[in-house]
């Protein structure tokens, strides 16, 4: 399979309204460039087989948190959260 040899084109390359890849946009791609049609599902697991991944991206903020600040809000989150903790309080 030479999309598993060389980089997946990017879309804009082809002109494509688009930025991101999909089973169904990558069927249809490969149908223009060979004539053969292979549906967006079944690409999909010719795709895993060739241990390819796909996802969104998980954008987080963990990298720019200081852990021993995380730990203390969790703490004081603990103990505002407990039962019998009486009136609310400044924490």
């Amino acid at each position: 399979m030479r999309l598993a040899r060389d980089d997946p084109p990017k879309p804009m390359r082809h002109i494509w309204p688009f930025d991101v890849w999909t089973s169904g946009r990558l069927s249809v791609f490969l149908y223009q460039q060979t004539g053969v049609r292979i549906a967006p599902g079944w690409l999909r697991v010719l795709l895993q087989r060739q241990r390819f991944v796909w996802g969104r991206p998980k954008h987080t903020l963990e990298h720019l948190q200081d852990p021993a600040e995380v730990a203390a809000c969790a703490e004081a989150l603990r103990r505002a959260g407990e039962k019998g903790a009486g009136a609310a309080r400044v924490l």
